[in-house]
Formats: structure tokens, sequence, C-alpha cells
């Protein structure tokens, strides 16, 4: 099967991951609480709303931007799996436009040799890498060859397809597809709806 993938993954030209990392690394943030835990993160709006896996209970965040500044933050909404909206605070006078990933969207049924980037974060920089998809499993949840850590966004076509929510392995993760995404900023939007 990984002779397989591989192969099929090397028929095709592969995206760049140094342009990847330059242009949407400054989306990317760490999104830090008070246990000492941490995930990945980007911004899926320039106002400051960004996703990130943060546990139940955690209510209030600090935001580490792509320049190393800490903001505090909140966490707005958080679905069953960990996945949240958390909202940068913003000073009354300020009106931010920060950098934000494109999110897809409907989902995509994707083969396994279609290249996706997956962006990572390593000392506060973007950590792109290229994978694919191994499978859906019963869940719902993609498994990928890609070695990222919860929190990061996985590409394709320059959207965000899935956005990572553990770590399998060494070299591989357990992804959501952006419809849990597009779920959570549904229900921020309308809170009463089931």
């Amino acid at each position: 099967m990984a002779l397989a993938l591989f192969l099929a993954l090397a028929a095709t030209a592969p995206p760049s991951v140094e342009a990847a990392a330059a242009r949407f690394g400054p989306a990317l943030v760490t999104v830090r609480w008070a246990d000492a835990g941490e995930s990945a993160g980007f911004f899926v709006a320039s106002s400051g709303t960004a996703v990130a896996v943060v546990p139940a209970g955690v209510s209030e965040v600090v935001i580490e931007l792509a320049g190393g500044a800490r903001r505090a933050g909140r966490v707005v909404v958080r679905g069953a799996e960990g996945l949240a909206l958390v909202e940068l605070a913003r000073k009354p006078d300020e009106a931010p436009r920060l950098p934000a990933l494109a999110v897809a969207e409907q989902d995509r049924v994707l083969a396994p040799e279609v290249w996706l980037v997956g962006l990572g974060l390593a000392e506060g920089q973007a950590a792109p890498s290229l994978g694919g998809l191994r499978r859906v499993d019963p869940r719902g949840r993609w498994r990928l060859d890609l070695p990222l850590g919860p929190g990061a966004p996985v590409l394709y076509e320059g959207r965000v397809v899935a956005v990572v929510v553990e770590r399998d392995g060494r070299t591989a993760s357990v992804a959501l597809p952006a419809s849990r995404l597009r779920a959570l900023a549904a229900l921020r939007a309308h809170p009463d709806q089931p």
C-alpha cells in the first residue's frame, strides 16, 4: 500500500512546500492555555477568528501570532473532537487585518495520489510537509500520511480541506474534513440550532 501511494504521488508534480510556507505561514498561530497545553492553529477570518484543537473546559487562551506577539483570546465554540473556534481579543479602536486561510466550500473525495500540503509549526515557524490521504475511517476522519500535530491545516489547491486533531505515530495524523469546521462556524452563527 505504501509503495503504491509513493508511486502514485511520484507520478504527479508536488506543490512547493517553500511557496506554501511563504504564502500561508503568516496565518498560522500557536494557541496556549493554562495547564501548559498548546495547539497549532490558523486564522480563518481577518478579524481574528482562528481554528485550533482545545480540550473541554478551556475557555481562555493566549494566541501567539506568526511574528511572536502574544494576545489574549477566548474559545467561542468547540466541537466534540476538540476542534474549536477561538477569537483574538481586540482593543476597541483596533481593526486588525490578519492573514487568513480560505476554507474549502465543500468536501471533495480526494484520491490517495493527490498531494496535500500540511502546515505544522516548529518553534513558531511554518513547517510544511507533503503527503496524501491514506483512507477515511468509519467516523469520517481522514487518516493522512502527514507528520502533523493537532490544529494544523491541511491544504489542497490553496484551501483548507481538513484540520488535524491528533498525531498518529511519527509520520501520520488524523484530521477532520472541512465540513466539520463549517459546522462549527454555523453553530457559532446560530447557537440555538440543534
